[in-house]
């Protein structure tokens, strides 16, 4: 099972078999998604470092998918059925209207 530690906020795997909670990163991080075949685990992580990230099972290797600094997307991501990662843009207005109503 992954989850986020409530001490810390980092993103951690959990063995029922052993009992046992394992950090899967060092930096604060979050969203844990499993691949449609549960064979990586992906992840974000925050701070300076702002990127996605791939978990293998198999081997546990760690891979950043692709950085996010200066990108105007959420963190917030899914797995798509091809095991792509999708998420959506980002756009903000800073321009503030007012709109004056008036009923009939």
């Amino acid at each position: 099972m992954a989850g986020i530690s409530a001490a810390g906020g980092r993103t951690v795997l959990y063995d029922f078999k052993t009992r046992k909670q394992s950090q899967v990163s060092r930096p604060l991080s979050g969203y844990p998604t499993w691949s449609r075949d549960s064979a990586s685990l992906f992840y974000v992580t925050f701070g300076d470092d702002l990127s996605w990230w791939r978990l293998r099972m198999r081997d546990r290797k760690t891979e950043r998918v692709t950085a996010l600094k200066n990108k105007r997307v959420f963190q917030w991501f899914a797995t798509a059925p091809n095991n792509s990662l999708i998420t959506t843009h980002n756009v903000v207005s800073h321009e503030i209207y007012a709109l004056d109503w008036e009923a009939p």
